[in-house]
């Protein structure tokens, strides 16, 4: 079968295209192409958690990355599919595969939040000492996100929680501006849309608690 995700026309994302049949489309307003993706990337997780496990963990500047990323889409199957089109590019679906894939692994209020003993995520230590120039948008984004969720973790999950597109979620990116500001390097400016920033966030988190969990269970 063709892969697919969807939303109406008026709703595209822009960058990398790659146009599918459809996801479930929650909304045809604004907020549809949003909506969509990350009800697409829920399925997935759902459906699919180890090959978007397998996915989350790969460098991007792995040759076999893009095939593998396009390889998810037909993993999801019909149950995650309808109709429709959308145009969005690859930093957008990591960053829902991020929040989507956060959530199912670290759904309880017991998830850690304070990183303050954790030392590294360990996720810059696998691209080496030079950053290679094909990873490094995802490698600052993820950074960011690390940063932040180090500052404010009970924030960012709290962020993390609210529905997109919500007075609840305005709330939170608002509560977390002071720490975006710290986050973003000197001299740099960073523009993200609301999807972009919640997918930094979500992964940023997800390394660190991945980590946390990690050190948690080696102590004796």
């Amino acid at each position: 079968m063709a892969a697919a995700i969807c939303a109406p026309a008026e709703a595209q994302e822009t960058g990398t295209l790659i146009q599918r049949k459809a996801a479930q489309i929650q909304d045809r307003g604004k907020n549809a192409a949003r909506l969509t993706m990350e009800s697409f990337a829920e399925c997935l997780v759902s459906r699919s958690r180890g090959r978007v496990t397998k996915f989350a963990g790969m460098r991007v500047d792995d040759p076999g990355y893009g095939k593998y990323l396009r390889s998810l889409f037909d993993a999801a199957g019909d149950a995650c599919l309808s109709g429709g089109q959308l145009q969005f590019n690859s930093m957008v679906f990591r960053g829902t595969v991020f929040q989507a894939l956060y959530a199912a692994e670290f759904p309880t209020s017991s998830a850690p939040v304070d990183f303050s003993a954790l030392p590294s995520s360990g996720y810059r230590d696998r691209y080496g000492g030079e950053v290679p120039p094909a990873a490094r948008n995802a490698i600052a984004l993820e950074q960011f996100g690390e940063c932040v969720a180090r500052a404010d973790g009970a924030g960012v999950r709290a962020l993390l929680g609210a529905n997109a597109n919500s007075s609840d979620e305005t709330a939170r990116f608002n509560a977390l501006v002071p720490r975006f500001s710290a986050c973003i390097p000197k001299g740099e400016t960073l523009a993200f849309s609301k999807i972009v920033l919640k997918g930094a966030l979500a992964e940023g988190m997800y390394w660190l608690s991945k980590a946390a969990e990690d050190s948690a269970a080696a102590a004796p």
